[in-house]
């Protein structure tokens, strides 16, 4: 009798790489969630043989009916920079990025709410898509990386009042999406007034940060781990391809477009003025990277596992691998190479 494999975030890149993987396993029936089914990438799913149902992350009622039968669910939480325009500017009470957070954690507090209906059912493997908790580990050094800290909210909770739910859970921390350089930050490539060229972000050159290619290598996490046994308590999973160094990265990007780059280290403010789409979105960005360099992506908490220590089915992404095969045609334009 086939499993299932309910995906939430069916259409988006992590999602859908799940998806694409489970699709190819025997043992698995796929279900993806998506808040409109009748959407054009929904519908390429289900012509692939997924059953897409309709789903909204702030509406609970239709994530319990989503995931009714579920054997394994996949859940992560709507990306923070997708619900920063949804919210509305700042306000006396909250500023915007902390009504982000909010959205966040409500959504993920609905995700616990629905999966603990199959709890004592169905439910074999909750793995859950989080990120560490920024400002506990650093002693409230960083304050501001609430991408990170709703999602480690939402663990936390679960380890706190679930504990039946947490000995079938396994969270995954995935490292920076190497494709970052695509959207308006100073990780992405510029040609200076001197003809150089350079990237940007807060920390040290040479402090190392994880990277994965969020397209192809979650899949390859997601089902080692759903081979795996949960054992008695919350597995915590790290998933990257390399880890490496801004020095590093400003290389690779080097090599493959023929060009000089640096990197350049900013304090917190100098990047929060290059971010200008959103107020405190550098802010936000910036501790991130600052919190990454001095105390690691994943806190550096004990009991984590590194996918690398756990057996996959083939090696995740090297940075290497991922910028040879990148498409740089739209950013040698933009850099006049």
């Amino acid at each position: 009798m086939s499993k299932l494999i309910v995906v939430l975030g069916a259409t988006g890149k992590q999602g859908g790489s799940v998806i694409d993987r489970f699709l190819k396993d025997p043992e698995y029936k796929v279900r993806g969630i998506s808040r409109d089914p009748t959407s054009k990438s929904s519908q390429a799913l289900v012509t692939r043989g997924v059953e897409i149902v309709q789903g909204d992350l702030l509406d609970l009622e239709s994530l319990k009916a989503a995931f009714e039968g579920a054997n394994v669910v996949y859940a992560l939480t709507t990306d923070f920079w997708t619900n920063l325009p949804l919210v509305g500017e700042d306000t006396p009470e909250r500023s915007a990025l902390e009504k982000v957070y909010d959205m966040e954690l409500k959504q993920g507090q609905n995700i616990i709410e629905a999966v603990l209906t199959i709890l004592n059912t169905t439910l074999d493997l909750f793995i859950f898509s989080t990120l560490s908790a920024a400002k506990r580990i650093s002693r409230r050094k960083y304050t501001k990386v609430y991408h990170f800290d709703a999602k480690a909210r939402v663990v936390d909770d679960i380890k706190a009042f679930h504990p039946d739910l947490a000995n079938k859970t396994a969270t995954i921390q995935l490292g920076f999406f190497a494709n970052n350089w695509r959207g308006p930050t100073p990780i992405q490539p510029t040609k200076l007034p001197d003809g150089t060229y350079e990237i940007c972000a807060v920390g040290s050159a040479d402090a190392l940060h994880p990277f994965v290619d969020p397209n192809h290598d979650p899949a390859v996490y997601a089902h080692a781990i759903s081979k795996l046994s949960t054992g008695s308590e919350m597995k915590v999973y790290y998933g990257y391809g390399s880890m490496i160094s801004m020095t590093q990265w400003a290389a690779l990007l080097s090599k493959a477009l023929g060009i000089e780059i640096a990197y350049r280290e900013l304090t917190i403010a100098e990047y929060n003025e290059r971010m200008t789409w959103h107020r405190g979105v550098g802010e936000e960005l910036g501790e991130m990277y600052a919190y990454s360099a001095e105390f690691g992506f994943d806190g550096g908490e004990e009991g984590i596992i590194s996918v690398h220590d756990i057996p996959l089915e083939r090696t995740p992404i090297t940075m290497q691998e991922y910028i040879e095969n990148e498409d740089w045609s739209e950013l040698r334009a933009k850099l006049g190479i």
